[in-house]
């Protein structure tokens, strides 16, 4: 038994660390008839972490494994499979057709294999491996103190983090590669399939430059915005999506739009006098009291969001899992 520290990774960024006690071992399973058909769990691992990240590097650096390592991995699965998994295009990976319909399988099998480690090392066992999804704003601003508090309680309990969208990861909690996730989205939107809990009601703001002619205004409404440069989120951020409404809803057409996946570009955008913007209070507050930003006095319609925690109605919620939820309600509940 080994005993080491190794980090937490989100998409290839590591933002905190975790404590692993033990070596896990995944099993070979068969896939087909035969032996020679016969596929190593550790494979579909890598195969799943190349796919989330379309980069052999990146991945390899999420998984803790040599480059060399993951490429092998990745030669042996599709020896096994007998088909290619993965095209290069230069400097570039896609998955095949191939790839594609094998990827939720394989997110299904590592995601059991987890859970049947887990239920053998005992039910009150707190140990194993969470994937949680959330998005880039709780990344950063929301989830590092329940890391901390939660690696704190639970030492041996690994943490791997997706970032994402709502999108990629309500599909991410379907297809079983993901176990739970923290989302931004409008309150009252429950997937059927999906058990959605309302944890926190997200104030959004209307961001300028502090030398914004809006910026010293009592008011600003809709049409104010009339012909104003936007520096968006992507199209399917629920908040964008809500002002773009609003904007139309009173026939108002912004000027030239920007759009990036990254909030911290944004600001930087934004501060370098290029547009406005919307984001979520909590990831501007440090610079609103700085001063490199302001918050417009919007007097339009209010945009309703809220944090939510959500994971699969099938899903069997594990000893860790139940711990992680009670440590995000504790956090973020007021």
């Amino acid at each position: 038994m080994t005993s080491e520290i190794l980090p937490v990774v989100c998409d290839g960024a590591i933002v905190s660390w975790e404590y692993q006690s033990e070596v896990t071992f995944f099993p070979i399973i068969s896939i087909g008839k035969g032996d020679d058909q016969a596929v190593d769990l550790r494979n579909l691992q890598s195969f799943l972490s190349v796919a989330d990240h379309l980069n052999f590097t990146r991945a390899a650096e999420a998984l803790g494994y040599a480059q060399s390592t993951i490429t092998g991995q990745i030669r042996a699965l599709e020896e096994e499979i007998g088909q290619p998994l993965f095209e290069r295009l230069g400097k570039r990976v896609a998955l095949t057709e191939a790839g594609r319909r094998l990827r939720p399988y394989a997110a299904q099998m590592v995601s059991l294999a987890r859970e049947a480690a887990q239920v053998s090392a005992g039910a009150d066992s707190f140990r194993g491996a969470l994937i949680i999804g959330a998005a880039e704003s709780h990344c950063v601003f929301r989830l590092p103190a329940v890391l901390r508090t939660f690696r704190l309680r639970f030492p041996q309990v690994q943490l791997q983090l997706h970032a994402g969208g709502c999108t990629a990861l309500r599909e991410g909690l379907r297809s079983g590669e993901i176990d739970l996730a923290l989302l931004i989205a409008a309150q009252g939107e429950e997937p059927p399939d999906l058990v959605v809990r309302n944890l926190i009601a997200e104030r959004i703001s209307v961001v300028a430059y502090p030398w914004h002619p809006l910026a010293t205004a009592r008011q600003v409404m809709p049409a104010d915005l009339t012909g104003a440069p936007l520096i968006h989120t992507e199209a399917e951020s629920t908040y964008r999506i809500a002002f773009d409404r609003v904007l139309a809803a009173h026939g108002v057409k912004p000027g030239p739009i920007m759009e990036f996946n990254s909030v911290e570009a944004i600001k930087q955008c934004v501060m370098a006098g290029l547009g406005i913007a919307v984001l979520p209070h909590v990831t501007c507050a440090a610079e609103f009291e700085q001063g490199s930003l302001v918050e417009l006095d919007w007097a339009g319609p209010a945009i309703s969001v809220a944090t939510q925690l959500v994971y699969h109605r099938d899903k069997r919620i594990s000893p860790a899992m139940g711990a992680f939820i009670e440590a995000v309600q504790q956090s973020l509940v007021r």
